[in-house]
This record gives structure tokens, C-alpha cells and sequence, in this order.
């Protein structure tokens, strides 16, 4: 997060964060526009990408039991998004939150 005071100061630029000097200290992507840069600019598969960013995750962590897959007895928190990336809805313990 932008920060301008303390020893560490960090400023918001466009898409990423600097410190001072100007050297990169961070990104503001959000997940979803990291899904699609890794499918459409990398050439991720979109499964594969999907895992990346839930999966993988919930197993660093050891939630795998509960999270980052699609399957019974998970939590079901979902984004679903059409073929340009846009989120349509969004699922929250089995719960429809976002339209």
C-alpha cells in the first residue's frame, strides 16, 4: 500500500508501487487481470492459470482441504468471468454476492 511516511515510503503509479528512488516495490494487479496477463500474454493454459491462482495458494498455506478446488465439502467462493475476463458474478460460501 502507498505509504509516505516512516523508513520504507512507497507510492500508487498507474499499476505498481515505487519507493523513492523509482524502483518497483510491488504490483496493484489485481488476481483476476494476473489470470488473464498469464493466459494472454504468456500463453498459460487457462486451467493452469486458474490453479496458479487458487490452488497453488491454498495448498502454500496447507488449505487444500477446503479451498482452491471445485468439490464437494469445499467452500464454495467463486469468480465467474466471461472470455474477455470480466467478472459476471461472484460466489461467496455457496451464496451468490456480486452480479
Amino acid at each position: 500500500t502507498e505509504s509516505k511516511s516512516g523508513d520504507y515510503k512507497f507510492k500508487f503509479a498507474t499499476n505498481h508501487y515505487t519507493d523513492e528512488s523509482g524502483v518497483l516495490s510491488g504490483s496493484a494487479l489485481t488476481m483476476m487481470q494476473a489470470v488473464k496477463n498469464c493466459v494472454t500474454k504468456i500463453g498459460i493454459d487457462l486451467a493452469e492459470a486458474l490453479r496458479m491462482a487458487s490452488l497453488y495458494p491454498a495448498r502454500a498455506v496447507g488449505l487444500e482441504n477446503n479451498f482452491g478446488s471445485i468439490q464437494e465439502n469445499y467452500m464454495a467462493n467463486l469468480v465467474i468471468f466471461d472470455a474477455d475476463f470480466q467478472v459476471q458474478k461472484m460466489v461467496q460460501n455457496g451464496e451468490i454476492v456480486h452480479v
